[in-house]
C-alpha cells in the first residue's frame, strides 16, 4: 500500500527511506536529502493539501503538537482529500506521566502531568474520535526518548540554561539523572516498527513479537486477555474496520 510520511524530521525521514521508493511520499516544511519522492508542505497553513494523495494509502504522522489541542493535527486532518486506510501516530511514553519507576504497559492509564505531554494525550483522543468516525485503522506508537543528533540538550545543561520549568521539576517524585547518550539512543528502534506497521495490509497475517501489553481500543474492542496470553502490538495484531491499537516502548528503570 502507498505510504505517506507527514513530517520528515529525524524519525520520519528514516522511516521514509525504509519504504519502497515507488510507493512512498514524504511531506515536510524543510527540504531533505533523499531519493524518495518529497513535497514541501506547510502544516500550519489552512486549506487543502497542495499534493495529491493516492487512494488507498497509509499515513505516518510524526509532527509535534501545536498548542494544547494540537491545532496542527486538526488542520492536517481537515485538509486530507480522503480518509486513509490507516494512520500511524508517533506519540510518547510521556503520556503516562511520572510513574515513579513502576512497570508501564499499554493498559496503564494516561496521566499527562506537564505541558509537553498534555498535547500528546489531546492528539491521541482527537485521532481516536476521527478514526472511529471515518472507519480508519489507527495505530498509536508511544515511543520513549528519541533524540536525533544535536537534540539531546547536553550543551544547554552544561551552560546552566533551564531545561524544565520550576513547577515541573518540583512536581516529580523521581530524581532527574543526566548521562552521556549511547550510540543506540541516536537510532530509534521505532523506525523499523513503524515501517512494518505501515507496509502491513489490514487483516494480513504476521509474526508475533511475543511482548505482552498489546491492546485494542474502540467500539469493537474486546476485553484485554490476561497478560500471559497477550501478544505484542505487532503487524499481526492488526485488523480493518476502525480498530485502534496502542504500542508502548516504556520500560522500568
Amino acid at each position: 500500500m502507498f505510504a505517506v510520511v507527514a513530517g520528515t524530521g529525524y524519525t520520519g525521514r528514516r522511516v521514509l527511506e525504509k519504504l519502497p521508493a515507488d510507493a512512498s511520499l514524504g511531506l515536510g516544511r524543510t527540504p531533505i536529502d533523499t531519493d524518495r519522492r518529497f513535497e514541501i508542505v506547510d502544516f500550519d497553513a489552512p486549506g487543502a493539501l497542495s499534493v495529491t494523495l493516492p487512494d488507498p494509502c497509509t499515513v505516518l504522522y510524526t509532527c509535534p503538537p501545536d498548542g494544547e489541542r494540537d491545532d496542527r493535527l486538526q488542520r492536517f486532518l481537515a485538509a486530507l482529500p480522503h480518509s486513509p486506510n490507516r494512520i500511524v501516530y508517533i506519540s510518547t511514553t510521556g503520556v503516562y506521566g511520572d510513574c515513579a519507576g513502576a512497570v508501564v504497559t499499554e493498559d496503564t492509564p494516561v496521566n499527562a502531568d506537564n505541558r509537553l505531554s498534555r498535547p500528546r494525550v489531546a492528539a491521541e483522543e482527537l485521532l481516536t474520535l476521527w478514526a472511529e468516525k471515518h472507519a480508519c485503522d489507527l495505530v498509536i506508537l508511544r515511543v520513549p526518548g528519541i533524540y536525533g543528533p544535536g537534540r539531546l540538550g547536553v550543551a544547554r545543561l552544561k551552560s546552566g540554561e533551564a531545561w524544565l520549568e520550576e513547577a515541573e521539576s518540583t512536581s516529580t517524585t523521581s530524581p532527574i539523572a543526566v548521562s552521556r547518550p549511547s550510540p543506540k539512543t541516536r537510532r530509534p528502534a521505532s523506525t523499523t516498527s513503524a515501517t512494518a506497521i505501515i507496509e502491513r495490509r489490514p487483516g494480513s497475517p504476521g509474526k508475533s513479537h511475543g511482548r505482552p501489553g498489546c491492546r485494542r481500543r474502540g467500539p469493537s474492542a474486546a476485553k484485554p486477555p490476561p497478560a500471559s496470553s497477550r501478544r505484542c502490538d505487532s503487524p499481526s495484531c492488526q485488523r480493518p474496520g476502525g480498530s485502534i491499537r496502542v504500542a508502548c516502548g516504556k520500560r522500568s528503570a
